[in-house]
């Protein structure tokens, strides 16, 4: 298959694109303001509460959850839930 002047053209100038993206990748931009502080300042919490802390397991059981869906008067199927 024979390839046109176009086409090379064109491939070419996609490849000098996707070379000169790559090359440019931003730096993360920060800017210092002299004397400014933030009137709040965020902290960071490693553990999350669930209020189950205390509590002792006594009994473990997987199981499936299903829901009773009626497709017309009088009939249905179950369908998984979850």
């Amino acid at each position: 298959m024979a390839t046109t002047e176009f086409e090379k053209t064109a491939e070419a100038t996609a490849t000098a694109e996707k070379a000169e993206a790559i090359e440019k990748v931003d730096e993360e931009e920060v800017t210092e303001v002299d004397g400014w502080a933030p009137s709040v300042s965020l902290e960071v919490s490693d553990k999350v509460e669930t209020g189950e802390e205390g509590e002792q397991e006594l009994y473990r059981q997987r199981s499936k959850l299903y829901r009773w869906v009626s497709k017309d008067e009088g009939s249905g199927e179950w369908k998984e839930r979850g």
